[in-house]
């Protein structure tokens, strides 16, 4: 993320965070929540340390207006591949953990 993006996303951080009430409609029509939840579930800006105060912020800012809170999903990585994903097998009564191939 350059560091235009994150000046834009920081302002947005404030401004949510700031605002005593917030109806859901709004951000539904602009799909705004999309554009947060999406930012929230990649796993690069996770560990990205000039975004780490903003991703905060903006879980804080799902949880008190939306009413969820949004884990970081491995799936959305640029670096994903099906073939690292961990299966749990259940054969005979008894679950296996394995690695699809």
């Amino acid at each position: 993320m350059d560091s235009k993006s994150i000046q834009k996303v920081e302002k947005l951080a404030f401004k949510l965070n700031h605002l005593l009430e917030v109806q859901l409609s709004i951000l539904k029509a602009s799909n705004l929540h999309k554009v947060l939840y999406d930012i929230l579930k990649d796993p690069e800006l996770k560990d990205d340390p000039k975004f780490r105060k903003y991703r905060k912020e903006i879980s804080n800012f799902i949880e008190k207006w939306c009413g969820f809170t949004v884990e970081v999903d491995e799936h959305w990585s640029k670096n994903y591949t099906e073939s690292s994903e961990k299966l749990e097998v259940e054969t005979n009564g008894k679950t296996t953990e394995g690695v699809k191939a």
